[in-house]
């Protein structure tokens, strides 16, 4: 099975190069590797020009936002599944592709896994222990492969700022059905624009209140994301959902995997 990692990037060079050591780590098993960076400067061009891998491709070119950068890997890629690990996320350090590369019992299922999701000293697993079948309905997107069966005919939508990596995978599980492996994929920085409520990300909320019910949320989390510590607001969001992680222990994880049909 041959695998397509994509990362998008934007005027993000440190993020960008943590990035790309994690992704190395993985380019001498059957692997390609796409870069696409959207930023408005040459800093990312000049590093990506020093990179000298043959399995890393790339390009660099205004784009119209995230998603329509997330649209051009999946335009480039070839690989039988695609996950994007953008800039700033990486692979999880114990995690290993090849036991999912090898199962051919899972192609063209959404294959999903754990994702450790961290801000400063505090990390979560996602999902929390005992609560993997939930996986389903909220994934993590860098914990998340897409068989080429869905990403060659689908993509992500242009008209959502904040949220379109959820509903592109929310469409994915729905079309594909979908697997979730017991292992923990990649390790994701909470604090970027998705996941906090600062001025520029309730702004981009705000044109796709779809309900009386999300707009309720959405005022719940601006007020405790103004009111609380960070640290604190992101223990009380994980306190129901996730596993909170004791440092230097390994979690004992679920033992089968756990299928959802089309």
């Amino acid at each position: 099975m041959r695998l397509t990692i994509v990362t998008v990037v934007f005027n993000e060079l440190e993020d960008l190069k943590k990035t790309v050591a994690s992704v190395e780590l993985y380019l001498d098993q059957d692997i390609e590797y796409w870069i696409i960076d959207g930023s408005d400067n040459h800093i990312i061009k000049d590093y990506l020009l020093t990179l000298s891998n043959p399995k890393i491709n790339w390009i660099s070119e205004l784009d119209k936002g995230i998603y329509d950068a997330m649209n051009k890997g999946l335009e480039r890629a070839n690989g039988d599944y695609l996950i994007y690990m953008n800039a700033g996320d990486s692979f999880y350090s114990r995690f290993s592709l090849a036991p999912i590369l090898e199962d051919h019992s899972i192609n063209d299922l959404v294959i999903l896994g754990y994702s450790v999701e961290a801000f400063r000293l505090d990390q979560y697993l996602r999902p929390g222990l005992g609560n993997e079948a939930r996986v389903f309905g909220s994934p993590s997107h860098q914990a998340t492969l897409y068989p080429r069966s869905y990403y060659k005919k689908n993509t992500y939508r242009l008209d959502i700022p904040i949220g379109a990596d959820a509903d592109y995978t929310a469409r994915a599980v729905r079309m594909c059905g979908a697997v979730f492996v017991p292992a923990i994929i990649c390790k994701f920085e909470l604090g970027g624009l998705s996941s906090s409520y600062g001025l520029q990300s309730i702004k981009l909320r705000m044109k796709q209140i779809y309900s009386l019910g999300y707009a309720a949320k959405l005022i719940v989390k601006i007020v405790m994301w103004n009111l609380l510590p960070k640290t604190v607001y992101y223990r009380v969001l994980a306190s129901s959902k996730y596993t909170k992680l004791t440092r230097g222990c390994m979690p004992i994880l679920a033992k089968e995997k756990i299928y959802f049909s089309a």
